[in-house]
């Protein structure tokens, strides 16, 4: 049995502070797990967004800047399955191919443990396997600090941090939630 980490979206952009990710390294290194899983969106790329393009919160944008803030970063739409846990920064189903929007209907669409980030906050849904199992989908995409300008002054209260699951084998684990102001409280 294994140990997984996940660090959910980061969306790092210029003018941020990000010394919680300090806190998240000191915490992997203390905690040793046998898989990292950045789960997609950790650069931002405020550039590229066509959001308030034309508007001047646009303005000064540019695209190196947002290279220079990022790291490497491998295609997120394959999906990779980790003793029998499916990542993706999300997962599709329908004619259109739509990201699914619920855990619930993860389980529902894949029939198997997911971890997928891409919505703030958290959300996490169990169901049974025919042999007794348990099937657990849990989306977590928010692993950062600042505030999302599109999301209103209402909607930037959301859980914010990484995921640890502990004992996984075969699609079963034991989740567990670690928040950023834990890990700054315990790891800076």
């Amino acid at each position: 049995m294994t140990c997984h980490l996940i660090i959910p979206d980061v969306q790092v952009k210029p003018g941020h502070d990000y010394s919680f990710l300090k806190a998240i390294g000191n915490y992997i290194v203390k905690k040793r797990p046998d898989v990292i899983i950045n789960i997609g969106d950790f650069a931002d790329m405020p550039s590229l967004s066509s959001y308030d393009k034309g508007k001047k919160s646009f303005e000064g944008r540019r695209y190196k800047h947002d290279v220079e803030a990022g790291w490497e970063v491998l295609p997120f739409e394959q999906p990779v399955i980790i003793d029998g846990v499916l990542y993706s920064h999300y997962v599709t189903a329908g004619a259109l191919n739509r990201p699914v929007g619920t855990a619930s209907a993860i389980i529902a669409k894949k029939h198997q443990s997911c971890i997928v980030g891409h919505q703030q906050g958290r959300q996490v849904a169990y169901a049974i396997r025919a042999d007794g199992k348990t099937l657990t989908a849990i989306i977590a995409g928010s692993c950062y600090e600042h505030d999302e300008g599109y999301m209103g002054p209402q909607g930037n209260n959301y859980w914010r941090g990484i995921v640890v699951l502990h004992e996984v084998n075969d699609g079963c684990f034991d989740e567990m939630f670690v928040s950023l102001d834990f890990l700054k409280k315990r790891y800076l």
